[in-house]
């Protein structure tokens, strides 16, 4: 059939079906050029024009008026423009008297599908450039700078409220104009405190009281957790790195105008960032999205971790193996906070909104986002079972780019433990993996606090880090090692994995593989220049021979020539 009215229509109800009203939603905030909210009527003439080539005449842009108007006040602007409520309302019309063709013509035009999906073909040319970025084991993908600016532009849109965050009611709007949020576990849960970083806001509900006011109700406050704009955009940089062609699908149901490609980029290999020399590697990691695994013998020390790193205390809620937080650095990469990146910039190609505000993490200046992965080799047996197939294949330590080993700082055999799980790591990995020791509980042993600073210095390491629950203040906590406050860890975190030689475990095996490896590299090299420079012996010989064998025929031919 080519113009059914089932996917439109709800015969039961009257209204249009849910994933209509979504599509017609995403077409008018696409025709909605300035992003007023409302069609004007030169918006409205270059949607009838694309649609029907034709525009409306005045008179029938007056008729239209008065048609909507009569059933749906608000469905008209002050200025005469058409709300949301009018466009929809006028489909609805036009679906009600049978007129399902002209609602399809417009679906169709802006590549829809029978099931109100956007067609294949739509979607194969938007996300065509992704195919031709392929990335190694030790690169990600990651979202460009034009791609943060979007998911930006996008939070403060729907942040109605301007509180710097978005509830679940604002998130629901956020996707209004998606068939589903996007099906990646990240985002299939409804406490999203557990995996990036959330805000308590407030919620005004109304309740009944035995005791109430005359009205008979009485309004009582709730605190629910909403996504802050770093918890959001960590989110979108997950996705990014798991399923890039999801973010750039979902980019396009939420109205990005543009090249796609220019939103989603591959980093550059490890390799090509740091520099080997004679004390190891040198440089820093250009990658923005950096892959840190965190180690623990026991799962709750492994999960103690990812839960203070994004804010969250409550250990018994963090039941994911994944999670992420995004900090903000200085455009030198000293870990100070800026405040310019934290305002963000929008650009264009998202849905209009008020410009900056809505916390850290922007479309401009410097950002890490620190995805962290669980592995406990103590606990149920299926995370002792991921931990050994990490290890037994060395390949993928190579998307790697931060271990961190976290232990009871107060348990001398949790610490030793904690040690020898660095060491089998170490050992597989490719000597480029920076390590660093986390004691999660909030009392410390001295003697254990004595031997990690003793072992780190041995092994070249940054001091070990203490993250207690208490950490998640907002003021530095004195204790062992480099304990501070969370967003000090997270910036320390961020700088040690974007400078490796910082914190690569320097143990004999390794130093001796490294010189090896030094000695194989200065071999190379020397029979490279003593291969060259016998190539240009022989050749200059071969020249110098050439030279005198013209001379000596030249002299014999002269000589004939005197002779006869």
């Amino acid at each position: 059939v080519l113009h059914p009215t089932g996917p439109l229509y709800d015969p039961q109800t009257g209204q249009l079906k849910v994933n209509c009203v979504r599509a017609l939603k995403r077409i008018f905030q696409l025709c909605d050029l300035d992003q007023d909210g409302f069609l004007s009527d030169k918006e409205l003439n270059h949607f009838q024009t694309t649609c029907f080539n034709t525009p409306l005449q005045p008179e029938e842009l007056e008729g239209v008026r008065k048609v909507v108007s009569s059933k749906i006040p608000d469905g008209i602007d002050a200025s005469g423009g058409i709300t949301l409520k009018g466009f929809v309302y006028l489909h609805a019309l036009f679906v009600a008297r049978g007129r399902m063709d002209t609602t399809w013509t417009v679906l169709r035009k802006f590549g829809y599908d029978n099931a109100l999906h956007l067609r294949e073909d739509v979607v194969s040319a938007a996300l065509g450039g992704l195919q031709s970025q392929k990335k190694a084991q030790d690169q990600v993908y990651e979202l460009s700078e034009r791609g943060n600016a979007f998911f930006s532009q996008v939070f403060r849109t729907f942040d109605r409220d301007g509180d710097g965050a978005l509830s679940p009611q604002e998130l629901q709007e956020v996707f209004s104009t998606c068939p589903a949020m996007p099906f990646l576990e990240t985002w299939q849960r409804s406490d999203f405190s557990t995996t990036v970083e959330t805000a308590a806001v407030s919620t005004s509900k109304p309740a009944a009281e035995a005791n109430a006011s005359a009205s008979g109700r009485q309004h009582q406050q709730q605190q629910q957790q909403a996504l802050t704009l770093r918890g959001f955009l960590s989110l979108w940089d997950v996705t990014t790195m798991q399923s890039p062609q999801t973010t750039l699908l979902y980019m396009l149901y939420l109205g990005f105008k543009g090249d796609l490609a220019q939103c989603c980029q591959v980093s550059r290999r490890r390799k090509q960032d740091l520099k080997a020399s004679a004390g190891g590697f040198t440089g820093k990691l250009s990658r923005k999205v950096l892959n840190c695994f965190v180690f623990g013998t026991k799962a709750q020390d492994a999960q103690a971790v990812l839960g203070a790193l994004i804010g969250n205390d409550n250990i018994s809620n963090i039941s994911s193996s994944l999670s992420s937080s995004r900090i903000d650095l200085a455009a030198d990469g000293s870990g100070t906070l800026n405040e310019a990146a934290a305002a963000g910039i929008a650009t264009g190609g998202g849905p209009a909104g008020p410009a900056g505000g809505g916390g850290g993490g922007g479309g401009g200046g410097s950002h890490k986002t620190l995805v962290m992965h669980a592995f406990a080799s103590g606990g149920q047996e299926g995370q002792q079972r991921e931990l050994e197939a990490l290890l037994s294949k060395p390949e993928r330590l190579q998307a790697c780019d931060l271990a961190l080993f976290a232990y009871d700082g107060s348990s001398p055999s949790s610490f030793g433990e904690a040690l020898a799980l660095l060491k089998r790591v170490e050992q597989v990995g490719s000597g480029l993996l920076p390590c660093c020791l986390v004691a999660t509980s909030e009392k410390v042993d001295e003697g254990v606090v004595g031997t990690s600073l003793a072992v780190c210095q041995a092994l070249k390491m940054v001091k070990p880090f203490h993250l207690p629950p208490s950490s998640l203040s907002k003021g530095p906590k004195g204790s062992a090692g480099n304990s501070t406050c969370r967003l000090e860890v997270m910036r320390q975190l961020a700088k040690v994995a974007a400078q490796p030689s910082l914190s690569i475990p320097q143990t004999d095996e390794r130093i001796a593989q490294q010189q090896y490896q030094l000695m194989v590299r200065r071999l190379t090299t020397g029979l490279a220049v003593s291969a060259g420079v016998v190539s240009l012996a022989l050749i200059a010989i071969k020249v110098y021979s050439s030279t005198n064998t013209a001379a000596a025929e030249g002299d014999q031919e002269q000589h004939d020539t005197a002779t006869n």
